[in-house]
C-alpha cells in the first residue's frame, strides 16, 4: 500500500476494484491479520488490529472468503460445515455439534441437498455457497469476500450474489467485495472503492466512480460505456 487511507462504515457495502496488480488482495489480507503493515495502523471499532493473528480477526467478528474457495475438498459438505462450526465453538467436538445448526446453515446457501457430498464434488459455483456458509458460520460482522463471481457463469453469479446480499441485510452486516465483473458490482455496491498500484484512485457512489475520467482511462475503459449504455 502507498499512503492510503480507507474508512468503512458499519453496514457499508462496498465494491472494491482495480487492474490486477493494483493491490486488493493485499489490502485484505492487512484487513485479515495475514499479512502485517510495515507502517500505518488497522483498526476496528478504533483498535489497534496490527499483529493480531488471522484467528482473532475472525473472533472478533471479521470473515473472508478467497478467490479459490479453501475447503477441505474430501470431506462432506456436512463436515465442511462441521468443522467451521467448531472454530465458533471451540469447546464443543465436531460430533457434538448437531445437524440443525449445519443443516441450517447449508439451508441459508442453497446446499441442503448436498449435505452429503464431497467437497470436490461441487461445482464452482456450489464451493463458493459452502465457503461462503462456512465463513457466515463464524457470525462475522464483516464480510471480505475475494472475487465472489470468479469462474461461474451468468446465472450463478446472480444466484450467489443473491445469496451474499441476503445474508448481509438479514445479519446486518458490512460487506467488502473485490469484483472483475463490472455488471455485479453496479447492480450491488453501494460505494466503489477503485486502487491502482496499491494507491487509492476514486472512493464514492457508483455513478460517480462510474463517470470518473482517470478511472475509465485506467481500468474501466469500455466496460464503462457498456454498463452506462
Amino acid at each position: 500500500m502507498d499512503g492510503m487511507t480507507l474508512s468503512i462504515e458499519e453496514g457499508a457495502v462496498i465494491a472494491l476494484i482495480g487492474p490486477n496488480g493494483a493491490g486488493k488482495s493485499t489490502l485484505f489480507a492487512l484487513m485479515m491479520g495475514e499479512l502485517a503493515p510495515t507502517s500505518g495502523e488497522i483498526r476496528l471499532d478504533g483498535r489497534d488490529m496490527r499483529g493480531f493473528s488471522p484467528e482473532r480477526h475472525s473472533r472478533l467478528g471479521i470473515g473472508r472468503t478467497f478467490q479459490t474457495p479453501r475447503l477441505f475438498a474430501g470431506l462432506s459438505v456436512t463436515e465442511n460445515m462441521r468443522i467451521a462450526l467448531r472454530a465458533r465453538n471451540q469447546r464443543q467436538s465436531v460430533s457434538a455439534l448437531g445437524k440443525d445448526d449445519a443443516g441450517a446453515a447449508l439451508g441459508e446457501v442453497g446446499l441442503l441437498e448436498q449435505h452429503k457430498q464431497t467437497a470436490s464434488s461441487l461445482s464452482q459455483g456450489q464451493r463458493k455457497r459452502l465457503e461462503l456458509a462456512m465463513v457466515l458460520a463464524l457470525q462475522p460482522r464483516v464480510l471480505l469476500l475475494d472475487e465472489p463471481t470468479a469462474g461461474m457463469g451468468v446465472d450463478e453469479r446472480a444466484t450467489i450474489m443473491q445469496l451474499v446480499m441476503g445474508a448481509v441485510q438479514r445479519r446486518g452486516l458490512t460487506l467488502v467485495f473485490c469484483e472483475h465483473d463490472m455488471e455485479t458490482v453496479f447492480a450491488h455496491a453501494l460505494r466503489v472503492v477503485v486502487m491502482d498500484r496499491g494507491r487509492l484512485l476514486a472512493d464514492g457512489a457508483p455513478e460517480d466512480v462510474r463517470r470518473d475520467p482517470h478511472v475509465q482511462q485506467i481500468y474501466l475503459g469500455t466496460h464503462a460505456g457498456r454498463a452506462a449504455s
